[in-house]
């Protein structure tokens, strides 16, 4: 999990995804919300033609 998350905090510099800080106070605590800003189905097709991807279903 620890991989995924530094690999998600390296997308806004590529302009992948955009990241927005959201402080919920001290009870709620603060969180990262992710938006993906590239259309899903280019994201997904990129992700797609990686050769590493290949065990994953294509529908």
């Amino acid at each position: 999990m620890r991989r995924f998350r530094v690999i998600l905090k390296e997308q806004p510099f590529l302009g992948v995804v955009e990241i927005e800080k959201i402080n919920k106070g001290s009870a709620g605590g603060i969180h990262l919300q992710n938006r993906l800003i590239e259309d899903p189905q280019i994201a997904r097709e990129t992700i797609l033609e990686d050769s590493r991807m290949q065990g994953w279903m294509r529908e």
